[in-house]
């Protein structure tokens, strides 16, 4: 089963190591860990399952689709539709628009070209407003992201034509602009998302919010300025046809939801997640944390230096459950986790690296060409 959510750092490319390579019997299944969930997703033969992310809203969401929220899907939909009008109505202006960008490029007058702008989506305001889905927000919040987002994509249009030369079709150019509208409404989601509280959106649609944000943000990244701002920006003009229609679907999956059903899904720090539920040598933990080079991008909450210890010394001195860690080579953790250390549940501290096709004991500890490192307490 597929996750249903676009994750930096997921290990859908690295199933092939980290399936055959877990226990045979697992009585219970925990993940303190679960980002975007791809080993979670396709556990199955156990007598229970419990997820946990210190994300509030990773956790947010896997509710809403746990629990089929109607609210959640309809805004979806509703951000949907929008998308898919913006690029209709993008098409049906298509020459009004190659005009105005016709006479900014012959006499490059930025507030000519700032005016007609406001006149064309002025005398377009109504079919705007009945067909952009802005979440009960006023209209000039997104009016001005528009006419801010598609202004400057021009700008951006006309140098490029004037470094590279002449763009080839004028499909190319409407192609730009089109990147400008699916920007603007990113963006203003963007804001929304990053004033749910101040505007007391319900989480469902944080959640759809989320969701949305993850699908199109740039390279999938998830970063945060200093005020606690997701800031990343759209992810450009190859995400402009891409639309939500089947992913929606799939949020819906029986299989999807029924696997969340059975699942308990916390929101904790990962140590009192673990002891919460008093593991024992029949459970099995599988541990995907954030790497230690990317403390402050992990979903607003900062995992330092001190977390990747006392998750080492947990799991190395108190965890009597069997444990797989996939975490990335790095000199700090090549210095927590030492081979054959024996571990509290009375086996060897076993070690391996893996690349892109491979799976070896990782014998040279000062090996950095081994991009990922696959720990464990029990034998192979």
């Amino acid at each position: 089963m597929n996750s249903p959510l676009k994750y930096p750092g997921g290990k859908n490319k690295e199933l092939n190591f980290i399936i055959p390579n877990l226990p045979r019997q697992i009585d219970r299944f925990f993940e303190p860990f679960v980002g975007g969930g791809a080993v979670y997703f396709n556990i199955s033969s156990v007598n229970q399952m419990f997820i946990n992310d210190k994300s509030y809203e990773l956790i947010n969401f896997y509710r809403a689709v746990r629990g089929e929220d109607k609210e959640f899907i309809s805004t979806l939909k509703s951000i949907d539709n929008t998308l898919k009008f913006l690029i209709n109505f993008t098409s049906l202006n298509s020459s009004v628009l190659l005009n105005i960008y016709q006479s900014f490029k012959e006499h490059s007058n930025h507030q000519t070209l700032l005016e007609e702008l406001s006149y064309f989506f002025d005398e377009n305001q109504y079919t705007l407003q009945d067909n952009v889905f802005i979440h009960n927000l006023n209209y000039v919040t997104f009016y001005k992201q528009l006419v801010k987002s598609v202004t400057d994509k021009y700008k951006r249009t006309k140098r490029l034509e004037e470094k590279k030369g002449f763009l080839e079709k004028e499909d190319d150019i409407i192609n730009n602009i089109e990147t400008g509208l699916m920007s603007a409404y990113y963006t203003f989601n963007r804001y929304v998302y990053n004033n749910c509280n101040t505007l007391n959106l319900a989480l469902p649609i944080q959640s759809a919010l989320y969701f949305y944000i993850r699908e199109y943000c740039y390279s999938s990244m998830f970063r945060y300025n200093q005020n606690g701002e997701f800031n990343v920006p759209y992810g450009g003009m190859s995400y402009n046809h891409k639309f939500l229609s089947k992913k929606i679907d799939y949020l819906s999956n029986t299989e999807l939801v029924n696997h969340l059903n059975n699942t308990v899904i916390d929101n904790l720090d990962f140590h009192e997640f673990l002891e919460t539920y008093r593991l024992t040598d029949k459970d099995f933990i599988f541990l995907d944390p954030p790497y230690d080079t990317e403390f402050s991008t992990y979903a607003n909450n900062t995992f330092d230096l001190t977390d990747q210890q006392r998750l080492a010394n947990y799991l190395i001195n108190e965890c009597p459950a069997k444990f797989m860690l996939v975490i990335k080579n790095s000199d700090l953790i090549r210095e927590l986790y030492n081979e054959n250390i024996i571990t509290a549940n009375e086996e060897p501290l076993q070690i391996f690296a893996f690349t892109k096709k491979y799976l070896v004991s990782f014998k040279n500890r000062n090996d950095k060409n081994a991009e990922h490192l696959l720990i464990t307490n029990y034998e192979l």
